[in-house]
């Protein structure tokens, strides 16, 4: 409810802010983030955590006036660490776990919302916002040890490279905030140096490709996202003032 709370104060201001236009600025950017999994304290899954990570972005805004505007975050990210999966063997009555297998994760999504440049005539302009979307999210898994008896012995090649250990696919929802200072004039583009947090529930997911009867799933973990990273941004369009 917090999240949800701040993204409503964000957008009513931002309304609040918006001046008559003729005409919007437009501007569109590539973003190269390093990203970092915090630990979630709402679970007790100390292993359930992805490490490092890099998010490529493609923000877009479209300015509604000189302090406010709506901006749109494509984003591929990809990082590695463990989740834990579970299983039932001996027609499911004795329960198993693996948290020490290593897991790569990638998301592709996209999140948008209010975003506001409260002193636009500085020379380094900063500017804070927030967005609301969604991520497909696939865990990939690298099982070895006792934790391969989830493998199905019935896929061809388990002993070759191109094999593809069980996997989990499935659709977050995302809150963001970010918080940065734009640069306009230290190159024939924008230059911005930005810092956010992207947020996401990764619900329980079954695993594909699992060994059939024994009910694999990936448990239930939250994603916390803070990343640190440049912008590089073009303006397209200049708005006017009527």
């Amino acid at each position: 409810m917090g999240w949800v709370s701040a993204c409503r104060t964000l957008g009513v201001v931002a309304v609040g802010l918006i001046p008559s236009v003729t005409m919007a600025d437009f501007d569109v950017g590539v973003g190269l983030d390093i990203a970092k999994d915090l630990p979630d304290p709402g679970l007790d899954l100390p292993k359930s955590q992805m490490g490092l990570g890099v998010v490529l972005r493609g923000p877009v805004r479209l300015g509604l006036g000189r302090n406010v505007g709506l901006r749109a975050d494509p984003l591929f990210g990809i990082s590695g660490g463990h989740d834990r999966v579970e299983w039932k063997e001996y027609d499911g009555l004795v329960p198993y776990h693996s948290d020490d297998h290593w897991t790569l994760l990638t998301q592709l999504g996209v999140v948008m919302g209010p975003e506001l440049r409260p002193w636009p005539d500085l020379p380094a302009v900063p500017y804070i916002g927030t967005g609301l979307g969604g991520v497909w999210a696939r865990h990939w898994h690298s099982f070895d040890g006792p934790a391969a008896s989830v493998l199905n012995p019935a896929d061809e090649g388990l002993s070759k490279g191109g094999h593809i250990d069980p996997y989990s696919d499935q659709f977050a929802a995302m809150v963001a905030v970010q918080g940065g200072v734009r640069l306009p004039d230290v190159a024939p583009f924008a230059i911005e140096v930005e810092a956010g947090y992207n947020v996401a529930f990764m619900s329980s997911a079954r695993l594909r490709k699992a060994r059939p009867g024994i009910g694999a799933v990936r448990t239930a973990y939250g994603l916390n996202l803070l990343r640190f990273g440049v912008n590089a941004v073009f303006p397209l369009g200049k708005g006017k003032e009527p």
